[in-house]
């Protein structure tokens, strides 16, 4: 899985979903919620750990006053994001 962050221009944080995970796996959940807004389009988010839903179930932690874009699912690993902690959680 792979990410960006850039710092907001109004120091709020945001989230923005780049890749929906191919498009077959219904809608996208963020912390078991379907997220309301399009792909590239940023949407309001609190700072701190949240789980993301689209065929796989990740975890990931996204800082203060940022925009955290969301690019890529990736496979079986993930790495950490620049100045954020990702982790893969296994899907029951």
């Amino acid at each position: 899985m792979r990410g960006s962050t850039k710092p907001s221009e109004d120091g709020k944080t945001y989230l923005s979903i780049v890749d929906d995970n191919g498009g077959k796996c219904g809608p996208i959940l963020v912390d078991g919620k379907v997220w309301q807004y399009e792909l590239n389009e940023a949407g309001p988010i609190s700072p701190g750990t949240h789980t993301i839903e689209c065929g796989t179930k990740i975890e990931f932690t996204i800082p203060d006053s940022v925009i955290f874009r969301f690019d890529y699912w990736g496979r079986k690993y993930v790495y950490p994001l620049q100045k954020g902690n990702i982790k893969q959680i296994p899907m029951d």
